[in-house]
């Protein structure tokens, strides 16, 4: 069946329950690109960047229109990564009155987790920012005080707002954390140090070996965990540690934390001395 690139979202639920839908909006200049990017360098293989400059401009090299065909493209390209098992980053101006309804029947037929952030920027500081970018000299103020919407949220609250005080890492570091990219790259890491582990490519030192032992006898609780880092060795596995401990800090209602938690246990009990 050929899909549908039209502007009109086709209902149908699509990825699962372990995919997560990032969607980051915001004026040009307001940093959602350089966020993006960031959450795939950190993250690694199995995120897919759906970038609405590239599809519009690149792509289709079409202008932002309401009834554009890159809505549709947009659509069935989220979709269609999602429903192959990737984690989906999407990020561009996307208009509310444009992209509204498109991003709206993608949050509702979404499976897994979907995450929206408006980057919420005055236009002088996403002027200053453009000046920065290497694409500086395609376009300047004019058409970036043409382009620009102030407070152009999505109906219904369902975004989060991240303000100009907040810089790249910050930001990164929260979405990361609030959309369970953070507990999902670190149970990766934690079965592939295992591994290591096993294989005999990794020895961790004594102390990092009384560490672990001192974890696994603990509940992996967000307070033990920040108390034990206080005093722990460098290694590896302090690294490891270091990250998966926001995760357990957070309030959540879903086993994001559970999910880590069952992946660290074999790491720490391989590890721990024997009695």
């Amino acid at each position: 069946m050929t899909p549908q690139l039209s502007g009109q979202p086709q209902p149908a639920p699509f990825g699962t329950e372990d995919t997560r839908l990032i969607i980051l909006r915001g004026n040009s200049g307001s940093g959602k690109t350089s966020v993006a990017t960031e959450l795939r360098e950190r993250y690694g293989r199995g995120i897919a960047l759906v970038g609405q400059d590239n599809l519009r401009r690149v792509i289709l090299r079409e202008r932002d229109t309401p009834d554009g065909a890159n809505i549709g493209l947009i659509n069935v390209t989220a979709r269609y990564a999602l429903d192959h098992g990737f984690h989906v980053v999407l990020e561009g101006i996307l208009y509310a009155a444009h992209y509204g309804p498109m991003i709206e029947a993608l949050v509702r037929d979404h499976r897994g987790h979907t995450h929206l952030y408006y980057f919420d920027i005055p236009f002088e500081e996403t002027l200053r920012r453009h000046s920065s970018k290497p694409q500086a000299s395609e376009y300047g103020e004019k058409e970036m005080r043409d382009w620009y919407r102030p407070g152009d949220l999505l109906p219904g609250g369902l975004e989060t707002v991240v303000p100009s005080s907040s810089s790249l890492t910050e930001t990164a570091n929260r979405v990361m954390l609030e959309s369970g990219l953070t507990a999902d790259s670190t149970r990766r890491e934690a079965a592939a140090l295992l591994d290591e582990y096993d294989s005999g490519t990794w020895n961790p030192a004594n102390v990092e070996r009384a560490f672990a032992e001192d974890l696994a006898r603990g509940g992996l609780s967000g307070p033990q965990l920040r108390a034990s880092l206080r005093e722990a060795p460098a290694g590896r596995l302090t690294d490891l540690i270091t990250r998966a401990t926001p995760v357990f800090e957070q309030t959540r209602t879903d086993n994001t934390a559970e999910k880590l938690r069952l992946a660290l246990r074999p790491l720490l009990d391989e590890l721990a001395p024997p009695p």
